[in-house]
C-alpha cells in the first residue's frame, strides 16, 4: 500500500523525528511511503490563497491509496484545509490524522471535519501499520487498536492500543527516505517517548499514557552515529537525563565517540559533577524550560524547580563550555505583576553570561490533554485568535474555538492578554539583542522589567510605532524584525535622554555596542 505521510518540518528545517520512525516502520513492512514536507515549501508561495489547493495537488501527484498528516497544533489548521481540497479531488482516498494535536478530543473533529476519515490516537507505529493493512485488503477497522473513526454515519472509537514495551524493537530510523536531504540544517534522533513529571501547561504525559520509556544506551548511540554521518545531531526527549544509572552508561559510551550532540533536560536533573561527564562526553547544547522565576508558580504548575540553582548551573556549564538555551513562560494562572517581574529579572540575568545561547521568552499556549487545558475550558473568556494571514485559516479558527484552543488567548488573571503576548515578543528581542543594556536600565533606575514593557508601548502608542508581532508578517519577517529593533533602539535612546548624569552614561555607551551588534 502506498500512503503518503504529511508534515511541517521544525524551524528551521529539521525533519520531524515521530514521522520518520513511523514511515521506517510501515516501509519495513512493505509499505511504499511518498514523504511530504511542507515545511520546505518557499514562503512566498505559502501565504498565497491558492497554497491549500496546490499542497493538495502535490500530494495527490504520488497516487497514494491513502494520506496520513502528522499534526502538532499550529499545523492542525493548514492540514485540514488541505485534507478538504485533497477529499475533493480524490473523494475515494482515505484521509488520516494523527499527532498529539488530534489523539485528545477526536470525536468532535471527526464529527465536524467530513475530510478527515480516520484518527490514529497517540502512539502510531502499530495502529497505522494495522490500519494500512486492513485497508489495503479492504476489512472492517473493528479489530485496528488505537483508532477513531467514522462508518455509515457513526462515530466509532476502538480501544487504545497498548504502548510499544521496548523501544529498541523499532527499526533504526531510515534517512534515505526523507526527499531533499540536503536541504535540512540538522536532525533530530528520538531517545524515547514520556515523561515522569506532570507539570500543568504540557500534554506530554497523556501523550504517552503516563509512562516514561528510553531507548537503550547501547541502541541511541547507535543511532546517532548512523544520524551524525548526515548532520549535526540533536536528541529529542523532554527529559534526557532522568534516570541517573542510564545517563552514566550511555554519557561512558559517548565519551569513546567523537560525535557532538544537543539535548533537552531539566535544570534540578544537572550537578557539577554530571555536566563535566557531559562535556566527556561531546554535548555542546543543553535546552532547559524554566518556565517562571516565581516560586510561586514553580509549585502551581507543578514545575517544582528550584529556581535559586539556575545561574550556578549556568556557570558551571559555562566553564566546561557547555552552551545553554532557556525557556520562560508568561501568563500562567495565578501570576501577579510581582512574578512576572521575577520571571523577567531571572531571563534578565541569566542572558547576562554570554555561554547561554538564547532565551525565548513565550506567551502561555493552551494544549489539548493538558492539565492546564481542562481549567482554561471552564473560563471559556477566550479573547481572540491569534491573527493569521489568509482568510480561510482565520475563520477555521474563529468558528471553532474547541478544535483549536492554541490560536486562542485565555485570561486567567489582571492583565490583558494581549499585553501579556506584546510583552513577551518585547522581551524575547531585549534579551536576544540589548539584555546587558535593558538589565542596567532596571538596576539604575529602580525600574521593574514589567514597568520597562509598560513604558515601552506608551512610548510606541505616542511615536505611532505599529506594534504588531513581527511574526505575524510571516513573509517579512526579517523585514519586521529590523523595525521592531529599531524601534526598541528608539525607547531606549528616549528613556536614557530622559536620565542624565553619571548613571546613564555606561548605558549609553553600552546601547550602541549592543545596537552596533544588531546590525551585522
Amino acid at each position: 500500500m502506498k500512503i503518503c505521510l504529511v508534515e511541517f518540518s521544525l524551524g528551521p528545517k529539521i525533519p520531524k523525528a515521530g514521522i520518520l520512525a513511523l514511515a521506517t516502520y510501515l516501509n519495513n513492512r512493505g509499505h511504499k511511503i511518498p514523504l511530504v514536507d511542507l515545511g520546505l515549501t518557499p514562503k512566498s508561495q505559502i501565504r498565497q490563497p491558492s497554497f491549500f489547493k496546490n499542497r493538495a495537488k502535490k500530494i495527490l501527484r504520488y497516487k497514494p491509496d491513502a494520506i496520513g498528516f502528522s499534526t502538532v497544533s499550529n499545523s492542525l489548521p493548514s492540514f485540514l484545509l488541505i485534507a478538504k481540497h485533497c477529499k475533493k479531488l480524490a473523494p475515494k482516498t482515505p484521509i488520516i490524522f494523527g499527532g498529539p494535536e488530534v489523539s485528545f478530543e477526536e470525536i468532535p473533529l471527526l464529527k465536524t471535519f467530513p475530510q478527515v476519515d480516520i484518527v490514529v490516537r497517540g502512539e502510531g507505529e502499530i495502529s497505522l501499520s494495522k490500519l494500512c493493512e486492513a485497508l489495503e485488503q479492504k476489512q472492517g477497522l473493528s479489530t485496528v487498536m488505537g483508532i477513531t473513526y467514522r462508518k455509515k454515519g457513526r462515530i466509532i472509537r476502538n480501544p487504545d492500543q497498548p504502548l510499544i514495551r521496548n523501544l529498541d524493537d523499532l527499526p533504526l530510523p531510515d534517512f534515505s527516505l526523507i526527499p531533499n536531504l540536503n536541504k535540512y540544517s540538522g536532525v533530530l534522533v528520538e531517545a524515547g517517548r514520556g515523561c515522569p513529571y506532570h507539570c500543568t501547561f504540557c500534554s506530554t504525559c497523556k501523550m504517552w499514557g503516563e509512562r516514561f520509556r528510553i531507548k537503550s544506551p547501547k541502541r541511541l548511540v547507535q543511532e546517532i552515529k548512523k544520524a551524525s554521518r548526515i548532520s549535526k545531531v540533536d536528541i529529542i526527549h523532554d527529559n534526557l537525563l532522568v534516570n541517573r544509572r542510564w545517563t552514566e552508561v550511555f554519557l561512558g559510551l559517548m565519551a569513546k565517540e567523537k560525535i557532538e550532540w544537543n539535548c533537552t533536560t531539566r535544570l534540578d536533573l544537572l550537578n557539577k559533577n554530571l555536566i563535566k561527564k557531559l562535556k566527556r562526553a561531546n554535548c555542546r547544547h543543553i535546552y532547559l524550560g524554566i518556565e517562571s522565576g516565581s516560586k510561586k508558580i514553580q509549585k502551581q504548575i507543578n514545575k517544582n524547580l528550584n529556581i535559586e540553582t539556575l545561574l550556578p548551573i549556568i556557570k558551571a556549564l559555562s566553564q566546561n563550555r557547555i552552551k545553554c538555551g532557556l525557556y520562560f513562560i508568561i501568563g500562567l494562572p495565578g501570576e501577579k505583576t510581582g512574578d512576572i517581574n521575577q520571571t523577567l529579572q531571572l531571563a534578565l540575568e541569566s542572558r547576562q553570561n554570554s555561554n547561554v545561547s538564547v532565551v525565548h521568552m513565550n506567551h502561555l499556549t493552551i494544549f489539548k490533554g493538558s492539565k492546564l487545558y481542562l481549567q482554561a475550558k471552564r473560563y471559556k473568556n477566550k479573547i481572540r485568535p491569534l491573527q493569521t494571514t489568509l482568510f480561510e485559516e482565520y475563520s477555521l479558527i474563529k468558528n471553532h474555538p474547541d478544535i483549536f484552543p492554541s490560536f486562542f488567548y485565555f485570561k486567567f488573571n489582571r492583565a490583558s492578554p494581549e499585553f501579556l503576548e506584546n510583552l513577551s515578543i518585547l522581551y524575547t528581542l531585549l534579551l536576544d539583542y540589548f539584555p546587558k543594556t535593558t538589565l542596567m536600565i532596571v538596576k539604575a533606575f529602580s525600574i521593574t522589567p514589567y514597568k520597562l514593557g509598560t513604558m515601552a508601548f506608551t512610548f510606541f502608542e505616542k511615536e505611532k510605532i505599529n506594534w504588531e508581532p513581527y511574526w505575524k508578517q510571516k513573509e517579512n519577517n526579517n523585514l519586521y524584525l529590523k523595525y521592531f529593533i529599531l524601534s526598541i533602539i528608539l525607547f531606549l535612546k528616549s528613556l536614557l535622554d530622559s536620565r542624565h548624569g553619571k548613571q546613564a552614561a555606561p548605558i549609553i555607551e553600552m546601547l550602541k555596542l549592543e545596537g552596533k551588534r544588531t546590525q551585522k
